[in-house]
């Protein structure tokens, strides 16, 4: 009887240790594809940061090639007032060339615009990237830092909740797992109470 209760113990035992180095395997690979994936969004993070600079450089460009055009066009337009004998500076001519200015202006500020929202949107993709990196990294770290916790736990105490109702004076253990040590724990009790009473 004692042979087979110290074989469950050891079977119990065993199990407890196997299932937690299982999940300690589990968190190390679940780690390192959490790092993996944090590398790929890391990379991601910087294809949209090359692309935000390269937005903003694209649109600096644009603007400027805009501004010469504007200045171009505003220079054909003096001439072709003086060429007429108009004098640009005053009246209608004038008007006009304000006018012109004025749509260059928003012109100018709408390329200006468009290029602040392309370049925002390769920020912002950046940053989603970069924050599943940290947040999946993070949770990676966890988990195997939890299995790690789960086998030194378990090598502390490998039995897990077999002697415990022993130990507390919990008395039922509803699993029925503790029903032959209980016994055997009164079978002792009575043989050395006994022995020591037929001693006397």
């Amino acid at each position: 009887m004692c042979w087979q209760m110290a074989a469950q113990i050891g079977i119990q035992a065993g199990q407890n240790i196997m299932g937690s180095y299982a999940l300690m395997e589990k968190g190390k690979s679940d780690f390192k594809e959490a790092r993996y994936q944090a590398g790929i969004s890391r990379n991601n993070a910087m294809i949209m940061g090359v692309g935000a600079r390269d937005a903003q450089e694209r649109g600096d460009l644009e603007q400027a090639a805009y501004a010469r055009e504007l200045e171009d066009f505003k220079g054909r337009q003096r001439l072709a007032f003086a060429s007429n004998g108009i004098v640009s500076g005053e009246g209608s001519a004038l008007r006009e060339i304000e006018d012109t200015a004025m749509i260059g202006h928003l012109n100018a500020e709408t390329i200006r615009r468009n290029t602040e929202r392309e370049r925002l949107g390769f920020l912002n993709t950046r940053n989603q990237f970069l924050h599943e990196a940290q947040v999946g990294l993070a949770r990676g770290k966890h988990a195997r830092k939890m299995g790690k916790l789960a086998l030194m736990t378990t090598l502390i105490d490998p039995y897990g909740d077999w002697f415990k109702p022993l130990f507390t004076g919990q008395a039922q253990d509803q699993s029925g797992k503790l029903a032959p040590f209980m016994a055997l724990g009164g079978g002792m009790g009575g043989g050395m109470g006994g022995g020591m009473g037929g001693g006397g």
